[in-house]
């Protein structure tokens, strides 16, 4: 595999141009675009555009031994994001840092890219071993961590993937009748989990979106 990684763009985070594999290319470019979450509700149902947020720059370096393994990579990127003890940010271009919110490591998978037993005596077993190249970025959005991992294998498979950490979006409800005439905590448990009396989980998903500008025969 060869390629370049882009390790933070402003809005959408890291972006890997130019992949090649045994010496073709295959990608222009893969990279994360943006990121939505739908939270569930009557009249408070609501949306989120993470890009708009920002998937790189409301985030830390990535914290060795947590997000990466001994023997990882890290590339530097920009930041003028300041955090704020509030939780919010303030963004002043002329102020900014370096950080390090991309890494790059081998990961020996769990299981083989392909494997056989010879019914003979003894037995025989043969295989290969999956070993894969991971590049990571994560970027928290409010409460949401996302982890996005691009692995590539040995036999020329690309997985891109996201994960989500983080802790819930949680809101309050009033524990009376509604103007319906019906029950709150009946009513809310329609959209939502109930933590507690008062305190609701909103049902939600979360969508990820990729760009992936495939070089076909040099198409």
């Amino acid at each position: 595999w060869r390629f370049t990684v882009s390790p933070q763009r402003p809005s959408s985070g890291p972006a890997l141009l130019d992949v090649s594999f045994g010496g073709e290319r295959v990608l222009y470019e893969l990279s994360l675009q943006d990121a939505m979450a739908a939270y569930s509700g009557d009249d408070e149902a609501f949306f989120y555009s993470d890009a708009a947020w920002s998937l790189s720059m409301l985030s830390a370096s990535l914290e060795p031994g947590v997000d990466c393994p001994s023997g990882a990579t890290y590339f530097e990127a920009a930041t003028w994001y300041q955090l704020q003890e509030t939780g919010s940010a303030v963004a002043d271009a002329t102020r900014a840092v370096p950080f390090y919110p991309t890494c790059i490591f081998e990961w020996q998978e769990d299981h083989t890219i392909w494997r056989h037993m010879q019914n003979t005596e003894p037995p025989r077993v043969r295989g290969l071993g999956r070993r894969t190249l991971v590049v990571r970025s994560i970027a928290t959005v409010a409460n949401y961590d996302y982890i996005t991992d691009v692995k590539f294998r040995e036999d020329g498979e690309i997985e891109a993937s996201v994960r989500f950490a983080g802790y819930i979006e949680a809101r309050h409800y009033t524990d009376h009748d509604t103007e319906a005439g019906g029950d709150a905590a009946a009513h809310e448990s329609l959209y939502s989990s109930l933590l507690r009396p008062g305190l609701a989980g909103p049902v939600h998903c979360h969508i990820a979106a990729f760009k992936a500008d495939f070089d076909i025969g040099g198409v």
